[in-house]
């Protein structure tokens, strides 16, 4: 991926809030895992992670979801299956606890998709993820 995309992030990440900042985390991790950075990656997801426990209620388990299950993808491809594992677990737990085993309905997970998907330059799938809100 290529250095601009990131350096965009980079640049968005120091002018946001904390909700949008974790989000910028994220793709940040992915763009880091492209790279063949997972290391970094998984340094990009902690910060995610930590800008979102701070949030003590409920809605703060489902806003890390994307987070853990990005944790649980890298650390699978790493070959780490007991960390993926652990990750995969804290993702069931809290659809469990909200919906079903492995989905739930949530704007706030639809959002991030669709965000993430425009800044990858994936403008129809992003409309897709847009019309579920």
């Amino acid at each position: 991926m290529s250095s601009h995309m990131e350096d965009r992030v980079c640049s968005q990440i120091e002018h946001l809030n904390s909700e949008y900042k974790a989000t910028m985390y994220d793709l940040l991790a992915y763009i880091k895992h492209l790279d063949g950075e997972n290391e970094a990656a998984l340094e990009c997801l902690g910060q995610a992670e930590d800008l979102r426990k701070p949030e003590h209620d409920d809605q703060a388990e489902i806003r890390c979801l994307v987070t853990w299950g990005n944790y649980a993808w890298i650390y699978y491809l790493m070959g780490n299956l007991s960390e993926a594992q652990a990750y995969v677990d804290k993702v069931r737990q809290v659809c469990q606890k909200f919906a079903n085993p492995y989905s739930m309905e949530c704007p706030d997970l639809d959002c991030e998709e669709g965000w993430t998907l425009l800044k990858c330059g994936r403008n129809e799938r992003a409309k897709c993820a847009s019309k579920r809100l």
